[in-house]
């Protein structure tokens, strides 16, 4: 899940992955208010894990749980973060590397 500039990162990174054989893909919301909840509910439903991609302290994960909350979603998939601060994008490579551990622990 990534917005704004992060997403062009975490779009490489989809990329990569996906050459790697990795099932991955992009939630990229347009507007974070209200959240696009209705589009993300059966994606959620159907992930084993999900990054959040920030270049900030985590206003996108606050407002994607608040809205999965609100929905009624109790089972939430493991979620990871790629943050950057300071003007700072996140690296694909990061994203990269966190995407393919968590594939690594579903296998173990």
């Amino acid at each position: 899940v990534a917005t704004n500039t992060p997403s062009r990162m975490a779009k490489g990174a989809v990329d990569i992955l996906r050459r790697a054989g990795v099932r991955a893909g992009l939630f990229r919301p347009v507007t974070l208010w209200p959240f696009p909840i209705d589009d993300l509910v059966p994606l959620v439903e159907r992930v084993r894990g999900i990054v959040m991609v920030e270049a900030g302290a985590g206003q996108l994960e606050d407002e994607m749980r608040r809205a999965l909350s609100h929905a009624g979603v109790d089972r939430l998939p493991r979620i990871e973060r790629v943050q950057r601060y300071g003007g700072v994008l996140p690296q694909l490579d990061k994203i990269v590397e966190t995407v393919s551990a968590m594939e690594e622990v579903e296998h173990v």
